[in-house]
């Protein structure tokens, strides 16, 4: 196991706690901006975890992987 799947847990665990930070403060605050970035934090979530599977198991697109991450960020 290569090195950047740790980059690549880091990566997707910052996206999901901006996407839970997004939730949290529509809660809060009920403002619409929010609702609709904590929407589409589910869908860069997804991204993200797609990313991650991609780089821990196919070692010849660990790049495209963390490529998937970073396009969720």
């Amino acid at each position: 196991m290569s090195y950047l799947v740790y980059v690549a847990a880091f990566g997707t665990l910052s996206v999901i706690f901006l996407w839970l930070r997004d939730a949290r403060i529509y809660y809060r605050t009920g403002l619409s901006g929010y609702r609709l970035a904590a929407y589409w934090g589910v869908l860069y979530g997804a991204l993200a975890l797609l990313g991650v599977q991609v780089t821990a198991y196919v070692p010849d697109l660990e790049l495209l992987g963390l490529g998937l991450i970073l396009l969720a960020l």
